[in-house]
């Protein structure tokens, strides 16, 4: 069973859809995360259970600012001088 984990809701045949995460859906098969919605995605990988994401941000987006925040916050360490092509790549390992 497909289960979808976003705030909007809707009606397809055969797929669970939840606003929020109240523990892992056993049956599943494949879980999509739209947006953020905590626990979720850790508790379906420990399951062995495949997770992917509609809208998550695209990294090539956000300014070199953006993203050496993203990777101080990580704790991945990178040149403060660094291109954003760098940065990116750091980010994608």
């Amino acid at each position: 069973m497909k289960v979808i984990y976003t705030e909007n809701i809707g009606r397809e045949r055969g797929v669970c859809y939840r606003s929020q995460f109240l523990g892992v859906i056993q049956d599943a098969t494949e879980v999509i995360i739209d947006g953020e919605i905590e626990g979720v995605e850790q508790a379906y990988l420990e399951a062995g259970i495949k997770v992917s994401f509609t809208n998550r941000d695209d990294l090539s987006t956000k300014t070199t600012e953006e993203l050496k925040v993203i990777l101080t916050e990580k704790g991945i360490e990178f040149d403060p001088k660094a291109k954003k092509a760098d940065l990116l790549a750091l980010l994608q390992e």
